[in-house]
């Protein structure tokens, strides 16, 4: 198989590859990208996301062109039983700085209180006023912090449903990085929100912890995770 600098090379020539010596992280690595283009839009996606389409850019700038008063969109599509896109999980931001994502299946723009890079459209104008992504992080809650930034300065973030990204990421390798995002969630309190946050963090844990929320979404977790334990014992079953 071709490494990725040749593969890009030999399969999509007319696209600018621009390589660093070193890992200098996705931070660096986005805003070195940025500089290297004059478009309008800049558009942030993971290595693991997939367009269900080939308008799957315009439909985003789109959504942006008839509305000046957003500062970004994205989201990760939501996937039916089948493997089709049903909707779009927009990401909003607890009390205390935790994120997590809610299932949209209307179609239509979706209010987001934040916005993970793996699919993340913005304005060069807004990307650039604030320095783009903070190389503190290298890894974890950048995007965050730059679409909380984006909220408070620039204007909303939306998602679109259905949305025409899909982003197959490895449940494993996030909790194995856990210690990095609960570090980076520090630095971005400490950043962003006011003093009291800080000090009040590990209530705030706890409240969220035990809050009825929490509690719903395990119920449905363990049901899904039933469902697909009794998918697979049917599946082993010999016929009859």
């Amino acid at each position: 198989a071709l490494r990725a600098p040749a593969m890009v090379a030999a399969e999509f020539p007319q696209v600018a590859l621009h390589m660093a010596r070193s890992n200098l992280g996705p931070c660096i690595a986005r805003n070195a990208g940025a500089v290297t283009t004059t478009q309008d839009y800049l558009w942030f996606l993971d290595s693991d996301t997939e367009a269900t389409g080939p308008d799957a850019a315009r439909q985003l700038v789109d959504v942006l062109e008839n509305d000046r008063g957003l500062a970004g969109i994205g989201g990760e599509a939501v996937l039916g039983s089948h493997g089709e896109v049903v909707g779009v999980k927009p990401l909003r931001l607890m009390r205390n700085a935790m994120v997590r994502g809610d299932v949209v299946t209307t179609p239509g723009v979706v209010p987001c209180g934040v916005i993970a890079s793996c699919n993340m459209m913005v304005r060069r104008a807004d990307f650039e006023r604030l320095g783009g992504f903070d190389p503190f992080y290298f890894f974890f809650f950048e995007d965050i912090d730059l679409g909380y930034r984006l909220s408070r300065t620039s204007g909303r973030l939306v998602g679109l449903a259905p949305m025409p990204i899909i982003h197959h990421y490895s449940e494993s390798t996030r909790i194995r990085r856990a210690w990095l995002e609960g570090r980076n969630r520090l630095y971005f309190v400490i950043k962003n929100l006011p003093l009291r946050t800080v000090l009040l963090l590990p209530l705030l844990d706890a409240a969220t912890l035990l809050s009825g929320e929490t509690f719903d979404r395990l119920r449905k977790r363990s049901a899904r995770g039933d469902e697909a334990r009794a998918q697979v014992q049917a599946d082993a079953l010999p016929a009859a």
